[in-house]
């Protein structure tokens, strides 16, 4: 949301509520990754959505939006409690836009070995499944699918931690207009 954001000209339409964004967006994975606090997670987070609501106005954006990333602890594949308000606010957002399918992709880091870290991706992203069609999305609409270690949003050499890899991708996927 973020990245899409930027790309369309957030610097200069808001530049004070896009540089907040990212000093959220930044605060939160850190609060994340360290484990801390989970209302200082919870004001991270709170934050970049406010920021983005900002953004997102000043940009005349109207439309939800049409992927969330949702990260996950090291080696876990169940969801953190902070995960399930976006995958809550992502299924929102699949029954009001008329998404006729869902892909939902699960990520990690590089620590471990390569298959295992596949098996590991494909489970979070059944989790994150199971999690959207308790929040009333249809089980018929939602792909799953694992890239393990493949796609690295942080850059790393093999077996190092990095916590904004572990992440799964919702990406709503719209009738052509």
């Amino acid at each position: 949301r973020l990245v899409r954001a930027l790309d369309a000209s957030a610097k200069v339409k808001s530049p004070a509520a896009a540089a907040k964004a990212q000093v959220s967006l930044d605060c939160w994975m850190q609060k994340q990754a360290a484990n801390t606090i989970q209302a200082d997670i919870t004001t991270c987070r709170s934050g970049f959505l406010n920021s983005m609501d900002e953004v997102d106005a000043a940009l005349g954006a109207t439309a939800v939006a049409d992927s969330f990333l949702l990260f996950f602890d090291w080696d876990r594949s169940g969801m953190p409690p902070e995960a399930a308000a976006i995958v809550q606010d992502a299924a929102e957002a699949i029954k009001s836009s008329g998404a006729e399918s869902v892909l939902v992709t699960g990520f990690t880091d590089t620590s471990g070995n390569a298959k295992y870290n596949m098996r590991l991706s494909e489970r979070r992203a059944e989790a994150v499944k199971e999690e959207l069609v308790r929040n009333g999305v249809p089980a018929g609409i939602i792909t799953t699918e694992g890239r393990g270690e493949e796609v690295l949003i942080v850059p790393t050499g093999p077996n190092e931690r990095e916590p904004q890899n572990r992440r799964v991708r919702i990406e709503l996927q719209r009738p052509a207009s």
